[in-house]
């Protein structure tokens, strides 16, 4: 089988590529290139959609300190202990000192527990 070619079935364009001529049908290829490109624009819509429904979601947002909510009855429950340990007078250095053990004990037993000394 050969291939004949003549002279004429190639046009050299402006830049130095060969472009066949005679018979060389390129709606197929035009077809699937305008798909692409109408798909590639509804997906671009459909970002552009997201994106904006995102943008007003976040700006529509407003942080409310969930701290503030924990805090006060912690505050409230502190200074309850400190009006106790305050009302002791002189027996509120050995509860100190036995509350700082129970500490210093408790930490010493979690890092022997995790496998130190």
């Amino acid at each position: 089988m050969s291939f004949i070619c003549r002279a004429s079935d190639f046009n050299f364009g402006f830049n130095g590529h060969v472009n066949i001529v005679n018979g060389y049908d390129n709606s197929g290829l035009n077809q699937s290139n305008q798909n692409l490109s109408d798909t590639l624009n509804k997906y671009q819509e459909e970002e552009d959609k997201l994106l904006a429904d995102t943008k007003d979601k976040i700006e529509d947002f407003e942080f409310q300190n969930p701290f503030d909510t924990f805090v006060a009855p912690l505050e409230d429950v502190a200074y309850f202990l400190n009006g106790i340990y305050m009302t002791l007078g002189s027996f509120n250095i050995p509860i100190g000192f036995s509350l700082t053990l129970t500490i210093a004990l408790l930490c010493i037993g979690w890092y022997r527990f995790r496998g130190g000394g």
